[in-house]
């Protein structure tokens, strides 16, 4: 027999949950929320950064095709939620969806690094 333990976690300040939804923007720096939330061209197609997280989480298994919360063994969606009892798997989700999300802002650093350098050299973009 299995027994899952499970570990109250509560986050008010839930990031996750402002990706999705066309909601303000309360928790993110306003530049990075812009740079998220700006339509680019990907593949023929109009896209943003949050869009673009978003297929990630699918793909890694975060959220089901159709891009809603997978439903755990607890029947709570506790990724957009201010918190909950959450088991080990859980957790993992959300870490790694923090971590997709750290590596999209950590693009919108390199962007940025980038056009500096080329606002120095004296080139255009």
């Amino acid at each position: 027999m299995l027994l899952k333990k499970h570990i109250q976690l509560n986050h008010p300040r839930n990031h996750l949950k402002l990706i999705e939804g066309d909601g303000e923007n309360q928790l993110f720096p306003p530049a990075v929320w812009s740079f998220m939330s700006k339509n680019f061209q990907k593949d023929g197609e109009i896209t943003t950064g949050r869009k673009e997280l978003l297929k990630q989480w699918q793909e890694e298994g975060c959220l089901d095709p159709v891009g809603k919360i997978k439903r755990f063994p607890t029947g709570k969606e506790l990724l957009y939620s201010d918190g909950g009892p959450y088991n080990t798997d859980e957790l993992s989700n959300r870490l790694k969806m923090y971590n997709l999300l750290q590596t999209e802002v950590g693009l919108i650093e390199y962007d940025l690094k980038r056009l500096l350098q080329e606002i120095q050299l004296g080139k255009k973009p």
